[in-house]
């Protein structure tokens, strides 16, 4: 029996969300283009199959999903004396600014890719060119040394003290006009649920598919707001290091009906192991911000 049209819509619906879990991980290692699930006169329609369906969800209101974890990243500077190297300054980002101008630009951020990170983000750092600052390294804080924490130096009471066990801290460096100061940059991201660290060593194996990134700006002025003009870049790289990057703009997701300006839900849903890197720039002005991101489903291996 022919079925009615009402009822092929909701067979579309259904079809919808009845995705196979390996759909969102890479088969070739080359993502094919991002897809929306709607077709045309509205109804939803299934994707070719395969590996690479990343997807572009549509957002009545939360989406389902099986887990949920924050990611919290800061942004914090620090200027240290050449003379001895012992002193070191936080630094705030107008007075970056007000002595530095130059300095005054954007930073980079890398999330999960396990497979990357163990390299220090070497293909990441790649695609993510500086202006004046250069990349100075990545440690695991409780597991790896820091090299700038000097004998005899405040560096611990100064930088540690924002640090908590298992934060990634992304290191970057620069040198004043005058080289009388060493300015430091760091990243710091920290999960709440679990010790970032623990997480990413987890995706050495484990797997999961993400369906939404709720992004919140704790600054919500304008100069904070143009932070969403940064797209997150999603890059992917194989066993033998064949790369591929895509990416996505938070602000093509802010919607006129939002009350809030500091939360935007960018509906992707992709596969993350550990070769794929979700990346974005940090305009210097930024203090912090959260990831809440939303996991549709998850495979231990």
């Amino acid at each position: 029996m022919a079925l009615t049209y009402g009822e092929r819509q909701l067979q579309g619906l259904l079809n919808a969300n009845a995705d196979s879990f390996e759909d969102f991980f890479e088969s070739d290692s080359v993502n094919r283009p991002m897809i929306s699930r709607r077709g045309a006169g509205g109804i939803a329609r299934k994707p070719h199959q395969g590996g690479t369906a990343t997807q572009i969800k549509a957002v009545p209101g939360n989406p389902t999903f099986s887990a949920q974890f924050d990611m919290n990243t800061s942004l914090r500077f620090f200027s240290q004396d050449v003379a001895t190297g012992l002193v070191w300054t936080a630094v705030t980002p107008a007075a970056l600014l007000a002595a530095e101008p130059t300095m005054a630009t954007r930073l980079a951020a890398f999330y999960f890719g396990f497979s990357d990170f163990t390299a220090g983000y070497a293909n990441a750092v790649s695609q993510f060119p500086l202006a004046v600052w250069q990349y100075a390294g990545i440690t695991v804080r409780g597991k790896d040394p820091n090299w700038e924490n000097i004998y005899g130096s405040n560096w611990e009471a100064a930088v540690g003290a924002l640090l908590a066990q298992g934060d990634v801290i992304q290191h970057f460096e620069a040198v004043s006009g005058g080289g009388v100061l060493v300015y430091h940059a760091y990243i710091i991201q920290r999960c709440t649920q679990v010790g970032y660290a623990t997480l990413l060593n987890a995706m050495a194996s484990d797997r999961f598919v993400i369906n939404n990134i709720r992004y919140i700006l704790t600054d919500v002025t304008a100069p904070g707001l143009l932070q969403y003009a940064n797209n997150i870049v999603l890059l992917t790289l194989s066993l033998y290091g064949k790369a591929n990057k895509d990416f996505i703009s938070p602000n093509s997701f802010k919607q006129p009906k939002d009350f809030q300006n500091g939360i935007i839900d960018v509906p992707l849903k992709r596969g993350i192991d550990k070769q794929e890197t979700l990346a974005t720039y940090i305009n210097y002005n930024i203090a912090d911000y959260q990831w809440s991101v939303f996991v549709w489903s998850t495979s231990k291996i």
